[in-house]
């Protein structure tokens, strides 16, 4: 294989864990891709092998410091479904809720301090805060609400501990109530002044043909209930999840490739959700995407960040609609354990969340199916940067980084919750 030039990040920077990035190039193409994830394998199938499956919800939590709502929440429905344990409407609303919270959190964080220095010129938040101080504050705010949400009805805003199998350990304290509803009308405002803020952003024109894989609503904006569905029209839910979602391992990273078994690489994420389920965004999110051009199907990429900030207009509309007639507690639940298995898909902050569990009758855990959002997008993300190269080759090579990393950056991949640093290298043949 002929290759004229490589470029190589050794680490890439602004996204939750470790990962690298190879490219062959020749002549104009990308011949060679390698979306490198190079943390060791965390081993979190095995390590709920063996134990009671009503602990799986907080433990299945610690998976991730970002997103683990999304992880509690779907373990929880993945054991209900095993068990044939009905869930009454007041825990759905709360859980739903919760999990809009999740994905207000994750958000706020990409949008202000991962991809946002991309576009207005500095390194990193804290040193666009410098001449910015304002933008970055409503960044922050927003995050200190959906915390504050998460907190009210999870216990505390990361690793949630009140989601059980069967509903909630205890309903959020009434007292709370009204701060809830003042904190969430006064974030609306920063809501829709980030959904003008991105919208503004120079996003580089590139708009592949790909296909969107999400959660399909049928009465509203889908999160924690619904069947699967993709802008190539197949639908399933999670009892043939994988009859329809294949995983292969490729031997240059510790992440697995998903595929659609019948249409190959596939996305998943705001974006997806957006294009599917436009007609179930409330009225101020879709005024808000509507002002900011935005109108399905979203196929650049780059334009993630403001389905994002579109999507924490419906968050918090949604709570707010939840919150406002008050909050009814649910009733307690008492589950059996029985031999089954059973699988949820719910969407997390970064898009479609699978797990799937199997059990002996005295409700331990004798095997474990777990696939994340990354490694859903991972293929996707290696085929974006093929499909992009062409139009981006005739740049010298910082320039060329420095787009790779603004289009892994819109998958906003979560490798993990770790901190880390980024060098580049650029090796030419």
């Amino acid at each position: 294989m002929m290759v004229d030039r490589k470029i190589a990040y050794e680490y890439v920077s602004r996204v939750e864990g470790q990962g690298s990035l190879e490219v062959c190039i020749s002549g104009s193409n990308a011949v060679e891709v390698r979306f490198e994830v190079f943390e060791p394998p965390r081993f979190f199938e095995a390590f709920v092998k063996g134990r009671n499956v009503l602990e799986l919800p907080e433990l299945t939590a610690r998976i991730c410091g970002v997103c683990p709502i999304a992880h509690a929440i779907t373990a929880a429905k993945a054991i209900e479904n095993a068990l044939k344990v009905s869930i009454d409407e007041e825990t759905v609303t709360l859980r739903k809720a919760l999990a809009l919270s999740g994905i207000m959190q994750s958000h706020a964080l990409h949008i202000y301090f991962l991809a946002a220095p991309d576009y207005l010129g500095y390194p990193s938040a804290i040193a666009a805060s410098k001449d910015l101080e304002e933008v970055v504050l409503r960044g922050l705010r927003l995050k200190r609400v959906a915390n504050m949400v998460s907190e009210w009805i999870g216990g505390r805003s990361v690793h949630p501990v009140t989601l059980v199998v069967g509903g909630l350990s205890r309903p959020p304290p009434k007292e709370r109530l009204y701060q809830i509803r003042e904190s969430l009308n006064q974030a609306l405002e920063d809501a829709v002044k980030t959904v003008e803020l991105v919208s503004g952003f120079n996003y580089p024109d590139f708009e592949p043909n790909h296909i969107d894989v999400a959660l399909s609503g049928r009465t509203s904006y889908p999160i924690i209930e619904g069947g699967v569905g993709t802008s190539s029209g197949q639908y399933f839910d999670e009892r043939t999840y994988r009859g329809n979602v294949v995983e292969e391992q490729v031997p240059y990273s510790n992440t697995k490739r998903s595929r659609l078994k019948e249409g190959g690489s596939f996305e998943v994420g705001p974006t997806a959700r957006f294009n599917l389920n436009y007609s179930f965004l409330c009225d101020g999110a879709k005024e808000a995407a509507e002002k900011a051009g935005l109108k399905p199907p979203v196929m650049n990429p780059f334009k993630a960040t403001v389905v994002r900030a579109v999507e924490v207009v419906q968050a918090i509309e949604e709570m707010q609609e939840s919150f406002g007639v008050g909050v009814a507690e649910p009733p307690s639940h008492t589950v059996r354990l029985q031999q089954g298995s059973g699988a949820a898909v719910t969407e997390a902050p970064r898009g479609l969340l699978y797990h799937a569990y199997t059990m002996d009758k005295e409700g331990k855990v004798l095997n474990s199916d777990i696939v994340t959002p990354t490694a859903h997008n991972a293929f996707r993300i290696e085929e974006d940067i093929r499909e992009f190269t062409p139009t981006i080759v005739h740049l010298d090579d910082e320039a060329v980084m420095r787009l790779y990393g603004m289009l892994i950056r819109a998958y906003d991949p979560c490798i993990s919750c770790s901190v880390h640093a980024f060098n580049i290298k650029v090796l030419r043949r």
